[in-house]
């Protein structure tokens, strides 16, 4: 559970999302853009906010279907929301509590494009992120504390995207500056139609730490995100909707 919370939080903090999906700007090759991109993503597709439902295992227990996980987390589901302002390139991310009225964490994050389109920053919570691309695609995120950079700006943590030979994002490594054993590696997986359907998450050894499988709809929006222990068992199950 230690291990599927870190996955979450840099699903949340740089995506991802952690994650998410569907094809992004690319024009051939799989990439995993839309999993840290995925802002961007449901709003091209014509929505403007994202409400999440996350399900929980609680420490120590393990699944090996959602309907166990929902069904034993009826009283600590997480429900989030990540929604566009009206007219304006930032969003708003909160959580939702008691009768699903009440805000509860709500930050407002601004986002930096070029003149491609392409976002190159997203500013709030703290945190500066940084977008850098290579020929099209997203070759790396920079996360900075603090939200500005300046020219002595040193990141805390990178986010690397690796291509193979095809123009294919077969890997995607995460660098912690400050704490090098917590960095680990997400090896993907893309169906027939090129939708990133899994990633499995290792260490820089090559140990396996768990995976995690997500499901689309049909404009190619993520429906469903769920993250499996090492040995198969279902720790967090996750349920998209968008409005």
């Amino acid at each position: 559970m230690k291990y599927a919370s870190k996955i979450i939080m840099t699903a949340f903090v740089l995506m991802l999302c952690l994650l998410t999906a569907g094809c992004s700007k690319r024009s051939t090759a799989n990439t995993a853009e839309s999993y840290y991109l995925y802002e961007d993503v449901f709003k091209a597709a014509g929505f403007n906010k994202r409400i999440q439902v996350m399900h929980m295992a609680a420490d120590g227990e393990t699944f090996e279907t959602p309907e166990e996980l929902i069904a034993a987390s009826k009283t600590s589901e997480v429900k989030e929301v990540v929604a566009w302002l009206k007219g304006e390139n930032k969003c708003e991310s909160y959580n939702l509590s008691g009768d699903d009225s009440t805000k509860v964490g709500n930050v407002v994050y601004t986002y930096r494009y070029n003149s491609a389109g392409l976002r190159i920053a997203r500013v709030g919570g703290g945190l500066y992120l940084e977008y850098l691309y290579e020929d099209g695609k997203i070759k790396k995120i920079n996360r900075y504390d603090g939200e500005k950079k300046t020219a002595d700006s040193s990141p805390v943590m990178v986010t690397e995207f690796k291509y193979d030979a095809d123009g294919t994002n077969t890997v995607i490594s995460i660098t912690d500056i400050k704490n090098p054993s917590k960095n680990y590696e997400m090896h993907l997986t893309y169906d027939e139609k090129g939708k990133l359907v899994r990633l499995d998450y290792d260490s820089p050894e090559g140990s396996s730490s768990g995976y995690t499988v997500l499901t689309y709809n049909k404009k190619g929006l993520v429906t469903s995100s769920a993250i499996f222990t090492a040995d198969d068992r279902l720790s967090v199950f996750t349920e998209y909707t968008y409005e």
